[in-house]
C-alpha cells in the first residue's frame, strides 16, 4: 500500500474510534437532557431536539453526497487505467493490470473516508459543544 493510501486508511481508522467515542457521549447528554425536560420541554430544549434530527438529515446527506462523488471520481480513474491497459503491449500489460489492481485495492478505503467526514465532524462538533451546556 502506498504511503498516501496507508494515511488515507489512518485517518479512516482515526475518525472511527473518534465518532465511536463521541457518540455515546451525545447520546447521554441527550437523553438525560430529554429526562430532565420531561412533558414541558423548555424553548432551549425544543430547539435542541430539533436539532438533533436535522443535522442527522444534513450529515447523511452529506456523507452520501462526499461518497457518490468520490466514487464516480475513482470510476473514471479505473476505466482509464482499464483502457490503458487494454490498448498496452502484453509486458506493459502486466504491470499496468498490477497497477490497476493495487489502485482497486484503496476505493473502499477513500469511498468510507469521505463518506464517514461530515458525520465524524457533526459528532465531534456535538461533544464539544455539549460538554460546555449545563442542564
Amino acid at each position: 500500500m502506498s504511503r498516501r493510501n496507508l494515511k488515507t486508511a489512518s485517518t479512516l481508522g482515526r475518525k472511527t474510534i473518534e465518532t465511536a467515542w463521541v457518540v455515546p457521549q451525545v447520546m447521554a447528554h441527550r437523553i438525560h437532557r430529554m429526562a430532565a425536560a420531561g412533558a414541558r420541554p423548555s424553548r432551549r430544549d425544543q430547539k435542541e431536539f430539533a436539532g438533533m434530527v436535522a443535522e442527522k438529515q444534513q450529515a447523511f446527506v452529506l456523507s452520501w453526497m462526499a461518497m457518490t462523488t468520490e466514487s464516480l471520481r475513482l470510476q473514471q480513474q479505473i476505466w482509464s487505467s482499464l483502457w490503458t491497459v487494454g490498448l498496452a503491449p502484453w509486458p506493459r500489460k502486466q504491470a499496468a493490470s498490477l497497477t490497476a489492481t493495487r489502485r482497486m485495492q484503496s476505493v473502499a478505503v477513500a469511498i468510507a473516508e469521505k463518506g464517514l467526514a461530515p458525520v465524524h465532524r457533526k459528532a465531534v462538533s456535538n461533544a464539544k459543544r455539549l460538554s460546555k451546556v449545563r442542564l
